[in-house]
């Protein structure tokens, strides 16, 4: 897990949301550095860390929670693989038109948090085009969601684009 030669103090396996949460909150009270790890596959994108006492692995977190095809949404664990949901989607003739390089390693959270895109970008533009809500941790370690489970929401101002 060493990211540029630094290693971790710590890596924690996260399963659930409440892992996250704690994870966080500890690593903020202790005013830790903390690096969130999914498929691992941009982590060398922005300035590598002088410090990384903990690593947050979010691969736990995976799976299809809900899907409505004749309503084309679907919610997804952030650590479910893009091949994943590409096969779940495939059994109902949809898909997810968002490319990333390796993608049985790439994340649908590592994706949309990274805006990674490859060459379909240019036409079905990046991944939160195709995201209409999703639940994050901020870095206090609260919880917060934005958007919708629905494709018409139209209540709020739009913090998914």
């Amino acid at each position: 897990m060493d990211l540029n030669g630094v290693a971790p103090g710590q890596v924690v396996q996260a399963e659930r949301v409440e892992d996250v949460v704690d994870t966080i909150r500890a690593a903020n009270s202790a005013r830790e550095a903390i690096v969130i790890r999914g498929g691992a596959t941009r982590l060398d994108i922005g300035d590598p860390p002088e410090r990384y006492d903990t690593c947050l692995d979010l691969r736990g977190l995976t799976g299809i929670v809900e899907f409505e095809p004749a309503d084309l949404v679907a919610t997804v664990r952030a650590g479910t693989t893009l091949s994943d949901l590409a096969d779940a989607l495939a059994e109902h003739g949809l898909r997810w038109p968002v490319e990333a390089g390796a993608h049985h390693r790439a994340t649908v959270g590592g994706t949309i948090a990274s805006a990674a895109g490859g060459p379909s970008r240019l036409r079905y533009f990046h991944p939160r085009d195709w995201t209409i809500g999703v639940q994050a941790v901020l870095g206090d370690g609260s919880l917060t969601r934005a958007g919708g489970r629905v494709v018409k929401n139209v209540t709020g101002y739009d913090l998914t684009k």
